[in-house]
């Protein structure tokens, strides 16, 4: 798993224009993740089946070795000391003074908790109440995504700018 984080965020760090090619990328991103569901879904035909772990294993190993010939990114903070505290985030701890971040970080962990079920049975509910391609028809809120993302999200930032 943390072959998929370190290549992202490696890839992301060498834009040339930050401000104008990560919404390019972020699209990109979510349309990736749809087609992963179709091909998943009506290539392998795979959701009752452990081949899907076949599938994402495959996709894992393909980005372990796509990773070595990404560019030399060091850390950040190389050479610097480490503190115990960085380990577990508690420089984050004062930002929730803020009302507004300490509200946005408690809306995140209900709906991180509300996602859990959605994601671990979510398909097979759906295999249960007789939706074949589950993998397929959980991609429509990547589609809505798509919609927000390059149709409205342009107008608003436009319009109220970034907040």
């Amino acid at each position: 798993m943390p072959n998929l984080g370190l290549s992202n965020t490696i890839c992301l760090k060498h834009l040339v224009d930050a401000d104008r090619d990560y919404p390019i990328v972020r699209v990109f991103a979510t349309a990736g993740w749809g087609v992963a569901g179709w091909v998943v879904s009506f290539a392998f035909k795979a959701e009752p089946e452990a081949t899907q772990f076949y599938v994402a294993g495959v996709a894992a190993a393909v980005v372990g070795v796509y990773s070595f010939f990404l560019p030399s990114t060091p850390p950040p903070a190389v050479g610097k000391s480490l503190r115990i505290g960085e380990l577990y985030g508690a420089d984050t701890f004062r930002y929730f003074k803020h009302w507004s971040f300490a509200v946005f970080m408690f809306a995140s962990l209900l709906a991180c908790i509300g996602m859990m079920p959605y994601w671990s049975l979510g398909s097979p509910f759906a295999n249960t109440v007789g939706i074949k391609r589950s993998g397929a028809f959980f991609t429509m809120g990547q589609i809505a995504e798509l919609f927000v993302l390059a149709l409205i999200l342009p107008m608003f930032v436009k319009r109220f700018g970034i907040k």
